[in-house]
């Protein structure tokens, strides 16, 4: 998930600094960083998918401005600042633009940054720079890419990395930038990843990259839990699997489905997975064992199922109508729905936000209730 920030060419002067400093004494002439409150969030790119959430922090990309990172729960911002790898005879200069996202790994989450002129032609294959980041704006590696290469940051462990003008695919090591794999739509081109080489291709089977061997049916749905279990939906029902080997830990009633397509369902604080039963009632189930726990008195028309968010206690949907900003919010606990939100909300599993009027506030979900 990114989306457009608002601020001033003073703040982002600011940003620069707070992302550039490290750990170094600090200048009497430095500014403070830039606070969470300090900045405005313009809610409607939130929703057209301009942010990306990683556990407890979130970035923000738009093509017209740079890639801003907020560590919401250190309530500031910082803005990676990417350095060409050796030997490049790539230059940055005022001109040019960041965008990308953030992608969870085993050993914690990377932020992902590409660097290319602001007004360049994406279907060319003029090189930008690509680099790997630790949320608070150390650099681990960079690449040069072809421009024309549009990164996808949806799963977990790797980047996919999709050309605008044809079927070919890469994916990349998230943590170190190294090439796992890549081909074309003849290869099976992958969709989500679930790890450093395992992927979710089109044709709804898991795959191993780096040996090529197909490790077993995914089916229609998958919903990665974390790094060591997946959800799959198939003709059979909805399952439980450890990865990679998918070994089945349970299988819920033969009514249940999952609420989306290759995103989250579960909910960490409340070892809870959020559902659909065939009746199209929401329904959450026991992380553990599969069984239902709740159901909700939501009608399902009036929930968009295949957009949702959910961690932090809640599960969000976006709300079938007219109003874009339109969310219904069930506390994953209970089931109950939750009306306390000023504005939209955003979670994830260690992240719950509250943007009011473009200003985005942490809060729980004991705020909401």
């Amino acid at each position: 998930m990114t989306t457009r920030w608002w601020i001033s060419a003073a703040a982002a002067v600011l940003l620069l600094v707070a992302g550039c400093a490290g750990d170094a004494e600090p200048d009497e002439d430095e500014e403070p960083p830039v606070h969470l409150g300090e900045v405005i969030w313009d809610d409607h790119l939130i929703v057209a998918g301009h942010l990306d959430t990683c556990g407890s922090f979130a970035v923000m990309a738009n093509p017209d401005e740079d890639l801003h990172v907020a560590l919401v729960h250190e309530d500031r911002v910082v803005v990676p600042e990417v350095t060409p790898p050796d030997g490049s005879d790539v230059v940055i200069t005022h001109d040019w633009r960041t965008s990308g996202g953030c992608v969870p790994t085993a050993e914690g989450p990377i932020v992902v940054v590409e660097a290319q002129e602001a007004y360049a032609d994406l279907y060319d294959d003029e090189p930008k720079l690509v680099a790997g980041f630790t949320p608070e704006g150390e650099q681990l590696w960079a690449i040069e890419l072809a421009g024309h290469l549009a990164g996808n940051y949806e799963g977990r462990g790797s980047i996919i990395f999709e050309s605008l003008d044809n079927n070919d695919w890469l994916v990349l090591d998230a943590r170190t930038g190294e090439t796992v794999a890549k081909g074309g739509l003849a290869e099976g081109a992958p969709v989500t990843t679930l790890g450093p080489t395992l992927v979710d291709d089109l044709a709804g089977g898991l795959v191993d990259l780096a040996s090529g061997r197909k490790v077993g049916r995914a089916g229609d749905s998958t919903a990665q839990v974390d790094d060591d279990r997946l959800l799959l939906e198939t003709v059979d029902g909805v399952r439980l699997v450890r990865l990679p080997s998918l070994e089945v830990v349970w299988k819920a009633q033969e009514d249940i489905r999952l609420t989306g397509i290759w995103t989250e369902a579960a909910d960490l604080s409340t070892s809870t997975v959020v559902a659909f039963d065939t009746d199209g009632t929401i329904v959450g189930l026991d992380l553990a064992t599969g069984k239902v726990r709740w159901t909700s008195d939501v009608p399902r028309d009036e929930v968009d199922g295949l957009s949702t968010q959910v961690g932090s206690g809640v599960v969000a949907f976006r709300a079938n109508g007219t109003d874009p900003l339109g969310q219904v919010v069930l506390d994953t606990a209970t089931g109950e729905q939750l009306s306390g939100a000023e504005g939209y909300v955003v979670a994830d599993q260690d992240l719950l936000i509250d943007v009011a009027n473009g200003v985005p506030t942490l809060i729980s979900v004991d705020d909401l209730r």
